[in-house]
């Protein structure tokens, strides 16, 4: 069964600007840790029999068919019709 999945781009959501230095090294030791799990699980997904599409969305939030809806309908859109 082919896979479309979505991944924010990590660090890519510049609503919250940090208030001073030992924000911006939290948020960046999270982003670092988050990178690494990420990219664990796209290796995996990677490995999937049926074909994997993997699109990543700038500025996207935890709801990406809600901030990002254009850009979600698109490629769901290109993905099923390559189903057919």
């Amino acid at each position: 069964m082919p896979i479309l999945a979505f991944f924010p781009v990590i660090g890519g959501n510049t609503k919250y600007q940090p208030k001073n230095d030992e924000e911006r090294a939290a948020i960046k030791a999270f982003d670092d840790a988050t990178t690494v799990y990420v990219d664990r699980y796209k290796e995996n997904l990677q490995k999937a029999s049926g074909g994997v599409r993997m699109v990543e969305l700038q500025h996207a939030e935890h709801y990406v068919f809600l901030s990002n809806e254009a850009d979600v309908l698109q490629e769901t859109r290109a993905f099923l019709a390559k189903l057919n």
